[in-house]
């Protein structure tokens, strides 16, 4: 699926009388699993969709390998989505969706991010020193990165994102306008 592998896959699709499910799919995926349900609702004039998915301990950076050609994150991904939504066409499902999304990443690595570099660089800059020279692994490396994302009307919503490493400790905020395609974090 989209270059990502999988195995031991599980797919029940069932339709009746308007309303078709995906309940479940359930698969093997980069040394985790994937569960989803998905139910389309199309009795009415306007089709409506709800998904639930959680996937539970999957090798990100492998998966990203598979799918896009690279790994510039890297990290067990545990994520759960409740998700509600209708629509007649892409922007109407966008901009009608809702719920929640929670996510945790454990002993991850952003890549060609190397913020302690970055910093100790602004220090010597700021103390009138020699800059310290680059070090050679440039990335980032953190234990736990999680936040919850609550969508409303295609806007997501996230106000407690954080990071902790051995070194550091992050926080963000922030939201996403999906229909007006807008990001503002902090």
């Amino acid at each position: 699926a989209g270059g990502a592998k999988m195995s031991n896959v599980i797919i029940v699709l069932k339709g009746d009388k308007g309303i078709v499910q995906l309940a479940p799919l359930k698969a093997n995926l980069y040394q985790g699993t994937i569960n989803l349900k998905t139910t389309i609702n199309a009795r009415g004039q306007i089709p409506r969709l709800k998904i639930i998915n959680e996937l539970k301990n999957v090798q990100i950076g492998d998966l990203l390998q598979d799918t896009v050609g690279s790994q510039e994150f890297t990290g067990a991904a545990n994520i759960s989505a409740d998700i509600n939504t209708a629509g007649n066409d892409t922007s109407r499902i966008i901009k009608n969706s809702k719920g929640i999304v929670k996510l945790l990443v454990t002993d991850g690595h952003i890549k060609q991010l190397d913020i302690m570099t970055t910093l100790r660089q602004a220090q010597a800059l700021y103390r009138g020193k020699e800059e310290p020279t680059k070090e050679q692994d440039s990335n980032t490396k953190f234990t736990e990165l999680k936040g919850t994302f609550h969508i409303k009307n295609g806007v997501i919503n996230n106000n407690d994102l954080a990071t902790t490493s051995p070194l550091m400790a992050f926080t963000g905020k922030g939201y996403i306008d999906l229909p007006k395609e807008y990001l503002d974090y902090t």
